[in-house]
Order: C-alpha cells, then structure tokens, then sequence
C-alpha cells in the first residue's frame, strides 16, 4: 500500500500463530511444608520464567531458566512453601497458579498457566483398641490418602513407656497419634469402654461427643503433649464385673495442622 497512508499485508501472505503447545510433563508433590512441582522441560533454547501467579517479582516464587540451544531435556524442580506466595491451607486444601512464561521479559501466547492443588485428608475416622486386664495390645491402624493420615492408639505409663500387662487400679494413660504430625492434628471424642458379655455387648462412654470426661475420676481430660505431638488422656485400669476384656473406641477428628483446643471446664 502507500506508505504515506496505510501499510498492509500483501493479500498472498498469512501468519498463523501456533497455539497448541504440549504440556509439560509435570509431577506435584503435596509435602508437610508446601507444594512442589517438577517440571520435565524438553524445548533446547528453553529462555524464560516460572513463577506462582501474582507473585512474578518476588524472588521466593520465581525461577529464571535459560537452557542452551543444544540442552538436553531438564527437569526443574519449584517447590512454595506454606505461608509464602499467597499459598495458605483451606479446609485440607492448597493450591496456586504456576505460570511457565516461555520469555524472559513478556508474558505472549506461549505461555501457559496451570492450576496446581493439593488435597490432604481430614475428617473423623474411628480407632479401636482391644486389651485384656493383663494383657494390652494394639488392635490396628487406619490410613487415607495423600499423604495418608494414620490414626493409632496405645497404653502408656505417665513415663511415655507402652505396657503389655497391667493390674486394676494401675495409673495409665490412653495415646493418641496421628501420623505425619507435621501435617496433622487430632481431636478425640466418643470416646467409649466395650466389653463383651454372654453375647451382649456393654459399653461405657468415658468421652463425650464434644471431646470431655463424662466422669473424671474413672477417665481424665484429652490434653495435648506438644513435645510428643499426642493426645493423652489419664485413668486407671478398670474392668466390667464379668470380663477381663475391654475395648476403646473413638472417633478422631483429623485437622490439617492443630485442632482447636477443648474447653470442658
């Protein structure tokens, strides 16, 4: 055309841009203290940034990458921890946008944005412990998913010491864990002592659904050990009149972190 009023393409040349770039093979993680992404770059010449959406200038969400144009493909590992680039827990939940911005200066049509999440377990599940007066055992564990929380119960003495015998009147302590610890907190409620008589099943509730003794004296208060990381509640050994089998059951709220405390005073 004339340049001294408009510019246009001649009417036999097109340009298409491509847009449908692969994505990358990508592997995330869902760790006790964030979330980390590996990322498996194939282009040679690879020259640019990743970073979590919102955050491209701060330096703990970015990563400047710059391949040579003979590379062999890399895998890049970008990991945010929890309570830094906007990453925080919801409800077992956490999740971020990563951008993979294929210029070192300007976000264009090769880049591409990908919502990472990860999910981690709560919720109430039940743990049961079966002992005989002179003989304590633990009966199980139960697990979910990603990564699995693992609820267990155990007898101790005040000395953290797990027993395998045991007299009435003996001053122990029922133990709560819940595994990883550094992902998880537990809560215990409905709480209860069974037994097994004559083909009846009786039982005791010892803790409330709302986590508190239903009578100290026989069955103590939950409290948290911080420096074990376990619920612990104190009482002695008792038994029903006609059987030297007793089992505990309780329902465990799991909590992503620590559980708010349980006033029951």
């Amino acid at each position: 055309g004339d340049p001294e009023v408009a510019c246009s393409e001649s009417s036999n040349t097109t340009h298409q841009f491509r847009t449908d770039f692969p994505r990358p093979d990508m592997v995330v993680s869902c760790l006790s203290d964030g979330v980390q992404v590996e990322i498996h770059i194939t282009e040679k010449g690879f020259n640019g940034v990743l970073y979590v959406k919102g955050h491209s200038k701060d330096e703990q969400c970015r990563r400047v990458v710059t391949l040579p144009s003979d590379s062999v493909p890399r895998t890049e590992i970008f990991k945010v921890n929890f309570g830094t680039c906007g990453l925080i827990h919801v409800n077992g939940q956490a999740s971020f946008v990563l951008v993979i911005q294929k210029h070192p200066k300007l976000v264009t049509y090769k880049a591409q944005a990908y919502h990472i999440k990860c999910v981690y377990t709560t919720g109430e599940q039940n743990v049961t412990l079966g002992f005989n007066v002179s003989m304590l055992t633990t009966a199980g564990t139960i697990a979910n998913t990603g990564p699995p929380p693992t609820c267990s119960m155990r007898i101790v003495t005040h000395t953290g010491q797990e027993i395998n015998s045991a007299e009435i009147g003996d001053n122990l302590m029922l133990q709560v864990d819940v595994q990883p610890s550094s992902i998880y907190g537990g809560f215990a409620r409905s709480c209860v002592a069974k037994t097994m008589e004559d083909s009846v099943e009786n039982e005791y509730i010892v803790t409330d659904e709302n986590g508190c003794a239903t009578d100290p004296s026989i069955f103590g208060e939950w409290d948290y050990n911080p420096e074990t990381q376990s619920l612990l509640a104190g009482f002695n050994a008792f038994k029903f009149p006609s059987s030297d089998n007793i089992r505990f059951q309780c329902n465990i709220r799991v909590c992503f972190g620590k559980c708010q405390p349980v006033n029951c005073r």
